[in-house]
């Protein structure tokens, strides 16, 4: 009996502290936001990386390359 007394008391204290242990709503989820800076990897996450016959480089690598050669012609 005492013990489910105690368990009742935490298990209240855990759900009253629970938002207060909360993420910000203000500040996003880590990971859920594009990266800042010249990550050319996460824009073309979409591609595939498998190689395709006949090809130079996989689709991922090519996207890759050309966006950092955008990025350098337009500094």
């Amino acid at each position: 009996m005492r013990s489910i007394g105690l368990a009742a008391i935490v298990t209240a204290l855990l759900v009253s502290a629970a938002p207060a242990l909360a993420a910000h709503p203000g500040k996003p989820v880590k990971g859920s936001t594009a990266p800042k800076g010249q990550v050319y990897g996460y824009r073309c996450k979409a591609q595939p990386k498998k190689h395709v016959k006949g090809a130079q480089g996989t689709p991922f690598s090519r996207c890759v390359g050309e966006l950092a050669r955008q990025n350098e012609h337009a500094n």
